[in-house]
């Protein structure tokens, strides 16, 4: 007799019943750029964030225990100014996600992705196996692309701004139709062009698993409301979070029919007194503020980056260093539950949280805010 058939679980989980598109919470929590070293903060204090196995998988199994929705790594292949091989240390996004699935139990695992770099058919072919090892709690962050520094290494010349979202958009297109096609097939683009295309496993996620992507420039923004789940945008305070989220949301869905979850940045320096936390944060910006490394960055992004653009200029490279651009949450728990609970009442459905030190950041969350939060709302667990 013919051996019975078997089972798999590609395919069986709907994708907004994960862990993060599911999720009770008002208020949604990611836990931004451990994979880096330094993190989000680019400075020389004693104290930011180390990249060894030890440190970054520890962090990762203490977001995971304390019901925080997802973990999501940068991708970034070198820095732009060399200054110490110490600070180059950046675990690859798609190889750390694995590792991360296999020893975690619930959060929600985003792999940042450069589309220059990776290939659909590897992308599919790589997320379907993560999809597969972590039970349906991959994701993909989408990058178009803005990294020359990164990208020359690979011998890629870099496109017009604009040109980048349309080969983005094939990218997508293509990447989509593996994950949901089980019989070969020819796929014929203006910028991919693949032939008898075939990927199993299927992600455990259905149609697809979750996808996030950061666009403040018309053609990002319009990219991200048609193909992301989730938009991740740059605010610089309360009122510009809410004109933006609303803008967001009502041109995805008027534009494509789709509801999108909108999200933002916050670099979290949390102290008993607000003097104390200002005090810390004038310590790790503007006294061991790592300006060389900052000012290569932001050079770097101004010709390459319309999302960047869209910020005012004052104070730009000290944003860029303290969270990457990431709305500033100094304080005492109590005023960073407040700012959290007016950005989310302005229309922000989930932070991208960092700090200077994640061990002891996470410490803190489970400690002092997570309780506030429930208290106010924006938490349920």
């Amino acid at each position: 007799m013919p051996a019975a058939k078997q089972t798999y679980p590609d395919r069986s989980l709907d994708v907004r019943k994960n862990a993060l598109l599911g999720s009770p919470n008002k208020l949604k929590l990611a836990v931004f750029c451990s994979n880096v070293q330094r993190g989000t903060t680019c400075s020389n204090a004693a104290g930011t964030h180390q990249v060894t196995w030890e440190n970054v998988s520890g962090v990762a199994r203490t977001v995971d225990s304390a019901g925080i929705e997802a973990i999501i790594p940068l991708a970034q292949w070198k820095q732009v100014v060399f200054t110490d091989p110490e600070k180059e240390r950046v675990l690859e996004p798609f190889s750390w996600a694995a590792a991360i699935a296999a020893i975690t139990q619930r959060v929600q695992i985003l792999s940042t992705c450069h589309i220059p770099i990776y290939h659909p058919v590897m992308t599919a072919k790589a997320g379907a196996t993560i999809d597969l090892i972590s039970g349906g709690r991959f994701g993909l962050n989408v990058v178009a692309g803005w990294n020359t520094h990164d990208f020359a290494m690979f011998a890629h010349q870099q496109r017009e701004h604009d040109d980048r979202y349309r080969v983005a958009a094939e990218w997508m297109q293509l990447l989509e139709q593996i994950w949901n096609t089980s019989t070969p097939f020819d796929f014929d683009g203006e910028y991919y062009q693949a032939r008898a295309v075939v990927s199993e496993p299927k992600p455990v996620q259905y149609p697809r698993p979750v996808i996030m992507s950061a666009g403040f420039s018309p053609a990002g923004a319009a990219f991200a409301q048609r193909w992301a789940d989730l938009n991740f945008i740059a605010v610089q305070d309360v009122d510009q979070a809410r004109v933006s989220a609303a803008g967001a949301r009502a041109a995805a869905r008027e534009k494509f029919g789709r509801d999108i979850l909108v999200c933002c940045g916050g670099w979290i320096i949390c102290r008993d007194t607000e003097r104390e936390a200002r005090e810390y944060a004038d310590y790790v910006i503007r006294e061991r503020g790592d300006r060389i490394t900052a000012e290569g960055m932001l050079g770097e992004m101004m010709p390459n980056s319309l999302s960047i653009r869209g910020l005012a200029r004052e104070g730009l490279l000290e944003r860029l260093m303290s969270g990457f651009f990431g709305l500033p949450l100094i304080g005492t728990p109590q005023q960073i539950v407040e700012r959290m609970k007016q950005v989310s009442d302005a229309g922000i459905d989930g932070l991208a949280i960092s700090w200077v030190d994640y061990r002891e950041g996470l410490d803190q969350y489970t400690g002092k805010l997570l309780p506030l939060m429930i208290e106010a709302g924006l938490r349920v667990q």
